[in-house]
């Protein structure tokens, strides 16, 4: 796969200077979220990742959030599909790879916006479940707040 390949049909697509970094990444942002998408070598495919837990609001990840989190990934239902996992750096982190067979600018476009819905998804019911506990963080309606203009997203290169 030829990764700037990609990311020059992505950025010809939605008019960002999108690159990769010398670790073969590039990482925008829409709606708080740090979205990055990285080319792995050794199994030709393309993650995208996005943090759901900020430092500044989850000190520490509580319990009641770990479970929440937990309810999310059962069989992606509330993950959408993505797979949701703890970093090194103790911060949960939403991830979707996607083959780089019939890869391009514009299924790389819609798969970005449906990550970013689900990531906005998800680190709002995670939020939620902070500010709130003893809810129980269900699969479906979490009761987070909708996010505005989620339908009309805006992504600028970090």
């Amino acid at each position: 796969m030829d990764f700037n390949r990609l990311l020059a049909d992505f950025a010809a697509l939605t008019g960002l200077e999108a690159a990769p970094d010398e670790k073969d990444s590039c990482t925008l942002e829409t709606d708080g979220l740090a979205i990055t998408i990285k080319y792995r070598q050794d199994t030709d495919d393309v993650i995208i990742f996005a943090p759901v837990t900020d430092p500044e609001i989850f000190e520490t990840l509580e319990p009641q959030v770990l479970s929440t989190a937990l309810k999310l990934a059962y069989n992606g239902a509330g993950t959408r599909g993505n797979h949701i996992g703890l970093s090194e750096g103790d911060e949960l982190i939403l991830s979707r790879i996607l083959e780089s067979a019939d890869l391009d600018g514009e299924k790389l476009f819609h798969q970005l916006l449906n990550f970013a819905d689900a990531a906005s998804y998800v680190r709002n019911t995670l939020r939620f479940s902070k500010d709130a506990p003893g809810e129980s963080g269900s699969f479906g309606d979490s009761g987070a707040p909708v996010i505005p203009g989620a339908d009309a997203r805006t992504f600028m290169i970090v």
